[in-house]
């Protein structure tokens, strides 16, 4: 994992739902060269998934 990958992951991990295109537009990156690595992430087990997050107040019980 180099420096680029980090900057991918600190970004999906604050918004996992950030698009290819507007990661690439943040790191300087083509949006094909992000998918290809974001990829790369989750086959080597270095993203496991994504979810999301509810606010236990809203959620249905």
């Amino acid at each position: 994992m180099d420096d680029i990958d980090s900057e991918i992951v600190d970004i999906l991990a604050q918004d996992g739902r950030a698009s290819f295109s507007a990661m690439g537009r943040a790191i300087g990156l083509s949006t094909n060269a992000v998918g290809a690595r974001v990829r790369r992430l989750e086959t080597t087990g270095v993203i496991l998934g994504y979810r999301a997050v509810l606010a236990a107040e809203k959620a249905p019980s």
